[in-house]
């Protein structure tokens, strides 16, 4: 006989919708107070299982990882245990950008924005697509910078790491290039410590990578 609990729980299975962040909050607090992990919550919430690559950052300190790049809340938060500071039913979820994309592609999956406006992916969001998912794979598609809702979406990874190396390289390359140059000094020079931290940035890319299985 079904429980006063599991009634409840699958209530909120029924009321759950990313278009309402408060609800998909409940579902994903009910199923960690029913003893489910951040994959089987995310499963719950999404409808389809999440890459390994997406825990590993998930359970990361990502508010102090010194990573370019700036983390949507959904679906972040909705991985993070009640014990670790998430998920809120406090906080609203997604930025306006987040919902816009949401309203306009709602196969897409807005994880993340990418920092350094002079890189090539500078200011992108990069995003899964449920589609893919389904089909066991972790491509990555980009939201260009100042691209309207509803506007063409590229791929541009297998997946979030390969991005986040691709990009964490250049920025360090960059800084690199720049220090060597003959026009580097003055006000706004690079120096040694700036390639360092960069060159830094590439190694915590490169350990998560390993942590997540990826080559």
């Amino acid at each position: 006989m079904e429980t006063d609990y599991e009634r409840m729980l699958a209530d909120l299975r029924r009321r759950a919708t990313r278009a309402d962040y408060s609800s998909i909050v409940a579902l994903a607090l009910g199923c960690y107070r029913d003893g489910l992990g951040p994959q089987q919550v995310i499963t719950e919430c999404y409808g389809i299982e999440f890459p390994r690559e997406f825990f590993v950052l998930a359970e990361s300190d990502r508010d102090g990882t010194g990573l370019l790049l700036e983390f949507t809340d959904q679906p972040w938060e909705l991985a993070t245990p009640p014990e670790r500071g998430g998920p809120s039913r406090d906080r609203y979820g997604a930025d306006e950008t987040e919902r816009h994309f949401l309203d306009a592609d709602a196969d897409l999956v807005p994880l993340l924005r990418l920092l350094g406006l002079r890189a090539r992916r500078g200011g992108s969001m990069m995003c899964y697509r449920l589609s893919e998912l389904s089909e066991g794979q972790a491509g990555v598609f980009e939201i260009r910078r100042g691209m309207r809702p509803g506007g063409p979406v590229a791929r541009c990874g297998d997946t979030l790491l390969d991005v986040l190396l691709e990009h964490h390289t250049e920025a360090y390359e960059t800084l690199e290039m720049q220090r060597s140059s003959e026009s580097n000094f003055g006000f706004g020079m690079v120096d040694g410590d700036e390639v360092a931290e960069a060159r830094d940035l590439v190694e915590q890319v490169v350990e998560l990578r390993r942590r997540a299985g990826i080559s």
